[in-house]
């Protein structure tokens, strides 16, 4: 994991701490980062068609239905970009994530690209998929009013794990040579009280926790699992198309069970809401290698050959740079040594 944020900084132009003199060639040819985005380009650089048949005559028009709204689904959701952020994902980490999910803003299936380091596999039975796993933890970070939102009274016990704020966050300006936009008022007010400010974008890591629970009904009644309520009668009605009822000796999750929680709260804990009865993540590995679960890292071997480019270039300039500006003697007893740096960096 530790090479990950590395090689997303070296395609974003930060190649570490520069501590060379100011006056000396600071030249950089990010070739890195050109090679990361032509392999992801030609990866994803695919024309998708899907070909939903039957042999019952009955039943075409439904097939041809299915093609039509695939190929919208596809196009006018930006899956193809979706589907680059995985490849790019599994480049920096040898593993890319696609979580399909429903989303309840679009009312429609879409797919996040999911970092590895977010993806936590719970005891996987091969390295190749997840889906023979006992479960898979999903991290996201969300604000503090999101969860709230989303929840209601359940995130009652959320607590704030960190400040999403751009100006708190020094890691999320990715251009090399632009500081943070930092409130030098607030600096002095907490130096001043001896304590930091209040943060301005609270946020908390939210997991998603998708488990095969194989635990069944024991009891000698039946069990309503998932969200339900009352009516007027007194009756149970199901609140939503994934709560059903248990009946003794049947398993309480056949399709799955899924628990959200923070640091602090259970957010929801019960059925999975998909009916395919699978995990809804994809794993996939560029190069699987023999006891990796992530497979071999395309990116990382390019790392010395863009630093060694990088020197090379810097000590050509310099030394042309010197050519073009030939040394000076000077008089030690004439001028201070801050003097002749100045003067004279090299």
């Amino acid at each position: 994991f530790s090479d990950i944020q590395k090689i997303l900084d070296m395609v974003m132009g930060d190649f570490g701490p520069d501590k060379q003199h100011t006056d000396l060639s600071r030249i950089t040819d990010n070739r890195f980062a050109k090679t990361f985005f032509n392999l992801s380009a030609a990866m994803t650089d695919t024309k998708p068609f899907w070909d939903y048949r039957t042999y019952n005559k009955k039943f075409e028009s439904q097939a041809t239905i299915a093609n039509k709204l695939s190929a919208a689904w596809y196009y006018t959701r930006n899956i193809d970009l979706r589907q680059l952020g995985v490849v790019q994902y599994a480049l920096a980490g040898g593993s890319g994530y696609a979580h399909i999910i429903y989303n309840h803003e679009l009312e429609d299936l879409d797919i996040i690209p999911e970092d590895p380091r977010d993806v936590i596999p719970i005891r996987p039975a091969s390295l190749h998929t997840i889906q023979d796993s006992f479960g898979v933890i999903v991290r996201r970070e969300r604000t503090v009013n999101w969860v709230k939102q989303k929840f209601g009274k359940r995130a009652d016990r959320v607590v704030a794990d960190r400040d999403a704020s751009i100006s708190t966050q020094a890691d999320l300006i990715q251009s090399p040579g632009v500081s943070a936009p930092r409130s030098s008022f607030m600096q002095n007010v907490a130096s001043t009280l001896k304590k930091k400010p209040d943060l301005k974008i609270p946020s908390v890591d939210v997991f998603y926790m998708y488990i095969d629970d194989r635990s069944r009904n024991k009891g000698g009644v039946q069990r309503y699992v998932g969200d339900w309520g009352r009516t007027e009668g007194r009756s149970y009605v199901a609140m939503n198309n994934w709560a059903y009822i248990v009946q003794p000796g049947e398993r309480m999750f056949p399709r799955k069970r899924l628990i959200i929680f923070t640091r602090t709260a259970v957010l929801y804990d019960g059925p999975s809401i998909y009916w395919h009865g699978l995990f809804p993540i994809a794993k996939f590995t560029l190069d699987p290698a023999p006891g990796s679960w992530l497979g071999k890292i395309t990116m990382r071997d390019l790392i010395p050959l863009q630093i060694e480019l990088n020197k090379l270039l810097r000590d050509m300039a310099n030394y042309h740079r010197r050519v073009g500006r030939r040394n000076t003697v000077w008089d030690k007893n004439a001028a201070s040594r801050a003097t002749q740096q100045r003067y004279d960096p090299a």
